[in-house]
């Protein structure tokens, strides 16, 4: 079985990230899981309402139900903190979860981490290297190495188009161009889901269900296989 692994800070980093193509591969029967490395509540904190940025586990574990995701791990770590944990420490956390599930592939956002929020790109960082670093284990240590780590990102032409306040990516370092058009509807319907949807939800909500076609974009940012020629459309080209 094909199997996923998208590591994100935040519990409502899936939704500007690339939920569509987690979507398409749970739907085409593979194994896809979210690692979460910060929770922005507790389910006894106050929600301050229409705040996009606070979800409790509950609404965390119901969109990743939506999803159709198989597992949601949940690192030991608050939003309050996470920045000054040791990226040691992250890795370790991470390199235990994929130990245990060998997924082909990581998933997460690019080093700018899309929005330049210090969590992100401490993530970022973590997965870099620790794909880095299990590639250069030797012996009878070495566990499942993943195939493929893939950055998230968002074109410099299509955030130029939808003016949006996000940092880009060079279309032309884009390596992979992913057809989510069908699972749009699956994605919206997780969206509204939320009781209490903040501006940037409704956005995006605009933005997804203003065209019948939509794409996801990836680079390819490390690999165990050979680079492709040209550019992929499936995450999983060349994994069999």
């Amino acid at each position: 079985m094909k199997k996923v692994l998208a590591i994100f800070a935040h519990n409502t980093d899936i939704l500007f990230g690339p939920s569509a193509s987690l979507i398409k591969y749970a739907q085409d029967r593979a194994d896809v899981r979210l690692v979460i490395a910060a929770n922005q509540q507790s389910e006894t904190q106050e929600r301050e309402h229409g705040n996009f940025d606070n979800w409790t586990i509950k609404e965390t574990e119901l969109i990743a139900k939506h999803l159709g995701l198989k597992k949601l791990y949940l690192l030991n770590q608050t939003a309050e903190t996470l920045s000054q944990q040791s990226i040691t420490i992250i890795k370790q956390e991470l390199k235990t979860i994929i130990s245990r599930f060998k997924p082909d592939i990581l998933v997460t956002f690019d080093p700018a981490g899309l929005s330049r929020h210090i969590d992100h790109i401490l993530l970022s960082v973590a997965v870099s290297e620790l794909f880095t670093e299990l590639k250069t284990v030797t012996g009878k240590s070495v566990i499942s190495l993943p195939k493929k780590l893939y950055h998230f990102v968002i074109p410099e032409s299509i955030q130029q188009k939808c003016n949006l306040e996000i940092e880009s990516f060079p279309d032309e370092h884009i390596t992979t161009m992913v057809d989510t058009s069908k699972f749009q509807p699956i994605l919206i319907a997780a969206l509204k889901s939320h009781k209490y949807p903040g501006r940037y939800m409704r956005t995006l909500m605009r933005i997804y269900s203003a065209t019948d076609r939509h794409f996801e974009f990836f680079h390819l940012a490390d690999t165990t296989l050979p680079r492709p020629a040209t550019k992929e459309t499936d995450l999983f080209e060349r994994c069999d």
